[in-house]
């Protein structure tokens, strides 16, 4: 048996061995899918662990919950998902043709969707119309996470829109599986998934509106952004790319208007859109904790633009103080900041956008010492604004 180490990204890939015949897939993994590894390898073991359900082609029909307890997930979760999950050592696994092909496939349509993506975001960035915009390296990787998020997420934590004492039950068991989870990630990577989620559900809407025009009808869907994010996540990227390559058969549409008779009286809360913040903070009887310093050492990170999009929009609604000033107002607004990708820039692109009126790291962790309502951060985590007119750049989808 042979093994390759992957010393760019500190990753070990144990291929076939024992006979002339194998082929070495180190070289191509690396090259294909980098420090992305360990959450393709989660994705690739998605079906083996939790049935066929996970392979998310569904074109419409509701899926029922994965049939594992939450232990079962964490189970999986800790096996797959190290703390950093770049440049993370992955445990060493033989690899199959079959098993190679899959992950590229699979990574071929994480980047399929991280360009569409982050050119959205681009064009919606606020400020002068400036086609010299790019991502840096370090950003489009941050879209590539999300992606990877988004999908494994949204196939270990089913949807059902159905109000179903059972549902609902099941929903709370595994409550402690979803901590476990995300807390493998630092808050402003959950905000990272839940603006992917956004532009995803934005892109989606904008293919049936473009198919329509190409087949010369008029649009006619009613689309609320909730029930589109509901069906991105319902199908998952795999399905959502084969939906994309049926345009001329109007096979998206057709999935979502089957999604949509379904979920008419849809009603459940939506864990990323509300409780987020709160996996992270300290909390006692019905107060939480809004100090960042203790996530700030947990999750490191080499530029701060994340880290601070995320204490900017978490802290100005709770804290009447004059770091929150000026152009920094430009993140109050949750619905129009997702569209420009607010959490995935590096600091110098967001100073750029807010004329250099975003607060610094150390000025928001001082100002972040103060105690307020669970309640509070729970029900603005899904509506980040504050009384100020938001002055950010709209775009209508």
């Amino acid at each position: 048996m042979a093994t390759l180490t992957a010393l760019s990204t500190g990753l070990e890939v144990v291929e076939r061995g024992g006979n002339e015949t194998d082929v070495d897939y180190s070289g191509f993994l690396r090259e294909r899918i980098g420090s992305f590894l360990p959450l393709a390898f989660a994705v690739l073991d998605l079906e083996a662990a939790f049935g066929v359900e996970t392979r998310r082609q569904f074109y419409g029909n509701l899926r029922s919950p994965v049939d594992a307890s939450a232990e079962d997930i964490i189970a999986f979760v800790d096996g797959h998902l190290p703390q950093q999950t770049l440049g993370a050592i992955i445990r060493k696994r033989r690899l199959s043709p079959d098993d190679v092909a899959k992950l590229a496939a699979f990574h071929d349509i994480i980047d399929y969707y991280t360009r569409i993506i982050s050119e959205s975001a681009l064009a919606n960035l606020p400020g002068s119309k400036d086609d010299s915009k790019h991502c840096s390296k370090a950003e489009t990787d941050r879209f590539t996470k999300s992606l990877y998020l988004f999908h494994l997420a949204s196939c270990l934590f089913p949807r059902d829109d159905q109000k179903n004492a059972a549902v609902a039950e099941r929903a709370e068991d595994l409550a402690p599986a979803w901590r476990h989870f995300w807390t493998k990630f630092a808050p402003w990577e959950l905000q990272q998934t839940r603006c992917a989620h956004e532009l995803l559900a934005g892109h989606i809407h904008n293919v049936m509106k473009s198919d329509a025009a190409n087949l010369g009808k008029k649009f006619r869907m009613s689309l609320s952004t909730r029930i589109l994010r509901a069906f991105v996540a319902n199908e998952g990227l795999v399905a959502l790319r084969k939906l994309e390559h049926m345009g001329s058969q109007r096979a998206l549409e057709s999935s979502f208007a089957t999604f949509d008779r379904f979920v008419v009286n849809w009603g459940r809360t939506e864990p990323w859109y509300n409780q987020h913040d709160t996996l992270y903070l300290k909390q006692k009887d019905e107060l939480t904790h809004l100090d960042v310093t203790d996530v700030l050492k947990k999750y490191q990170e080499t530029d701060s633009g994340p880290q601070d999009s995320w204490m900017h929009t978490l802290l100005q609604v709770h804290i009447d103080d004059g770091v929150f000033r000026g152009d920094s107002r430009l993140f109050q607004c949750e619905e129009h900041a997702t569209r420009w990708g607010y959490p995935f820039w590096d600091r110098k692109t967001l100073d750029g956008i807010a004329n250099n009126s975003l607060p610094t790291t150390a000025e928001m962790a001082r100002a972040s010492d103060v105690l307020v309502l669970t309640d509070d951060v729970e029900v603005y985590a899904g509506f980040r604004k504050s009384g100020h007119m938001c002055t950010c750049k709209t775009s209508e989808w």
